[in-house]
């Protein structure tokens, strides 16, 4: 076999005076130079193969980008049990609604987000300015959750907290009221039968179904509820007696 770069079928050499042809069988030349052969190189590509669609599946339990909630509450629920359980405290930040008002995108930080810049009146001297202590260190952990139809999905996690945990090991984990123990607390402080201590709330409180609330939420809510039934009364004309 023969392989003829650029030489044609026919191919022709001078030794000394005497010319010899030399004839080479067409069927045995792999020819490389050729025009008519250089176009079909040119034509014959290599075909690549099919793009197959990558799903992405995110393990059950596993709160992650991609992890998709039926629920925006759900998806809440989710961020806070497993932030927790790492010590950390989490809250609702931004909220974004589409042109109809419905909730299409909700961001979720952690609760050290933010820097605190103290304020103080001009009138008092730097030395005498008060010390206070903030939780906030701008934290960047932060997660997105995402409208897609009638779910929800994680689109970004940011995992990373520049502090310590705030949560220590083995305390239990303070958690907002519900509506309804609002309403239960709020119903029995402004009870006009009887007046309850915090303590009788709080013993209330642990045979109803939720999270345990601390003494202060309690105080709290207490405190509020009788203020704003004050204020009611005072709109009225005054005391009850004078009513």
């Amino acid at each position: 076999m023969v392989i003829d770069l650029c030489t044609p079928e026919k191919s022709a050499r001078k030794v000394g005076a005497m010319i010899h042809k030399t004839y080479i069988k067409r069927e045995s030349i792999i020819d490389l130079c050729s025009p008519e052969l250089m176009i079909l190189f040119e034509d014959v590509k290599p075909k690549s193969p099919p793009a197959k669609s990558v799903k992405v599946a995110v393990a059950p339990g596993t709160v992650g980008i991609f992890s998709v909630y039926q629920a925006v509450d759900e998806a809440e629920a989710a961020i806070y049990a497993r932030e927790e359980a790492l010590g950390y405290r989490w809250k609702k930040a931004q909220s974004e609604k589409d042109n109809y008002g419905q909730l299409k995108k909700r961001t979720y930080r952690c609760n050290c987000y933010y820097t605190h810049t103290p304020i103080h009146a001009v009138n008092i001297d730097p030395s005498d300015h008060r010390q206070g202590k903030t939780v906030k260190t701008n934290c960047k952990a932060h997660v997105n959750v995402n409208r897609k139809g009638s779910q929800w999905v994680i689109t970004t996690a940011v995992w990373d907290h520049n502090h310590a945990r705030q949560i220590p090991e083995g305390a239990p984990i303070r958690r907002r009221p519900t509506k309804e123990q609002k309403a239960i607390i709020s119903s029995l402080a402004t009870s006009s039968s009887s007046r309850f201590t915090r303590g009788q709330l709080a013993t209330v409180m642990k045979t109803q179904t939720g999270t345990l609330l601390e003494p202060r939420q309690i105080g709290n809510i207490m405190g509020q509820s009788r203020r704003e039934a004050r204020q009611e009364v005072e709109s009225l004309g005054g005391s009850m007696h004078a009513i």
